[in-house]
């Protein structure tokens, strides 16, 4: 490869294979998987919640029940979020940081 007006700079393809397999790997594999399992673990936690907050409001007797129990599993919500969001950026740094050490 020849820059212009510089010298020629050789680029010896078996070099790089190693680095592109793994930035491969970890694009291709590593963080679309991390983020899907993140995904369905909030899935899971979210469908919980909303079963607690359904058993509730069955037996719920009042409007006051029904804003409590409503009011409870918004902010379950948003502390879980709130955690889960922590969590996959703590996870993804660990990934990247994995891939570039190998």
């Amino acid at each position: 490869m020849r820059r212009e007006g510089g010298p020629v700079v050789p680029i010896d393809p078996m070099a790089t294979t190693a680095a592109m397999m793994n930035l491969w790997r970890t694009t291709t594999f590593d963080i679309p998987f991390a983020y899907a399992l993140y995904v369905n673990e909030c899935m899971k936690r979210m469908f919980e919640q909303q079963c607690a907050l359904m058993a509730y409001l069955a037996k719920a007797r009042d409007v006051k029940d029904v804003a409590a129990a409503q009011a409870e599993f918004v902010e379950a919500a948003i502390d879980d979020m709130e955690e889960s969001a922590a969590t996959l950026a703590r996870d993804v740094a660990v990934t990247l940081e994995t891939a570039r050490a190998s």
